[in-house]
């Protein structure tokens, strides 16, 4: 539900780039890829493009850096812990 209601905001409201606490909530909910593609779908991107573009970028900007993390921590272990396992479904 955390990144449903995550997604409904950055649709309905402006979401500072800065409120960490909304970005970490958005990208640590417990969920599978087929999970998120179910829950964000191509009008839903469409839509935060025409109507709230900056959310988009800011979005844009926190999966580039999430990944950039799961690869790091993968790059340094050779495995992908759980915790960066959750990242990595919320951002691919």
């Amino acid at each position: 539900a955390a990144f449903g209601d995550g997604v409904k905001r950055l649709l309905d409201e402006d979401v500072p780039e800065d409120d960490a606490d909304f970005w970490k909530a958005l990208f640590s909910a417990p969920m599978s890829i087929e999970d998120v593609f179910e829950i964000v779908g191509p009008d839903d991107v469409r839509q935060l493009r025409s109507t709230r573009p900056r959310n988009l970028q800011a979005l844009l900007r926190h999966l580039a850096k999430a990944m950039a993390s799961v690869c790091a921590v993968v790059d340094e272990t050779g495995t992908l812990p759980a915790p960066q396992q959750t990242v990595a479904n919320t951002s691919i």
